[in-house]
C-alpha cells in the first residue's frame, strides 16, 4: 500500500528500511528529546528495526496497529517522517491512536500536515476507523497547529497523562471522527 502525492510517498515499513530508521533516529535524537521520544542505543541498530518490523507485522495482521514511514521524494528518497496509528480498538469504539513525528529539517512546509491528511483518509475510509484521537504536550504548539488544521477537535487536558523524561507531564487531548462511518465486518 503506497499514498504519493507530488513530493512525498507513504508506505507501510517492511525489511530493508532498518539503515533508513536508524539515520531518521540519530538525526532526530536531540529534536525528538522534549516530547519524550528518548530512543535508547539499541533503536540506532539495525537488528533493533529487524526485530521492530517483524512485530509491526504481527500487529498489523491482527488489526491492533498500523504504521506509515514518510519518505520526501524530490532529489532522492529520504525518510522524512513515522506516522503511527496504534491501540485499535473495534466493538462499540471503532478508535485508535495517532503519533506521529517528523525530521527537524523538514518542519514548517506542511508535509506532516499533507501526510497525516492521506493517512487519516486511510484509517477512515479503508480501515473504517470512526474516532483517531492524538494528544501533545501544550507547549507544542507545532502539533497542536497540525492537529487543527486537519480538523481535530480539542476535548481537554489530561493531568499527569504521561511520563516524560522522569516526569508526569499534561497532554491536550484531540480528537477526529470519521462522518462517513458505517458498521461494516470490521465492526
Amino acid at each position: 500500500m503506497t499514498l504519493t502525492d507530488n513530493e512525498l510517498l507513504i508506505r507501510y515499513p517492511q525489511p530493508g528500511d532498518e539503515r533508513d530508521l536508524v539515520a531518521f533516529h540519530a538525526r532526530n535524537r536531540d529534536f525528538f528529546a522534549p516530547s519524550g521520544s528518548i530512543f535508547p542505543a539499541t533503536h540506532l541498530r539495525s537488528e533493533w528495526w529487524s526485530e521492530f518490523m517483524l512485530n509491526n507485522a504481527e500487529e498489523m495482521e491482527r488489526g491492533i496497529a498500523v504504521r506509515f514511514l514518510v519518505y520526501y521524494t524530490v532529489n532522492g528518497l529520504v525518510l522524512i517522517g513515522k506516522i503511527n496509528y496504534t491501540q485499535i480498538f473495534r466493538g462499540v469504539f471503532q478508535a485508535c491512536y495517532l503519533g506521529y513525528a517528523l525530521d527537524e529539517s523538514f518542519c514548517g512546509r506542511g508535509l506532516m500536515t499533507r501526510a497525516l491528511r492521506m493517512t487519516n483518509a486511510f484509517m477512515f475510509r479503508d480501515m473504517n476507523i470512526h474516532r483517531i484521537m492524538a494528544n501533545y504536550l501544550p507547549e507544542n504548539e507545532a502539533s497542536g497547529r497540525v492537529l487543527e488544521r486537519l480538523g481535530f477537535v480539542t476535548e481537554g487536558t489530561a493531568k499527569d497523562y504521561l511520563r516524560i523524561n522522569g516526569v508526569w507531564r499534561d497532554h491536550v487531548l484531540t480528537s477526529l471522527t470519521n462522518p462517513d462511518w458505517e458498521p461494516s465486518e470490521r465492526g
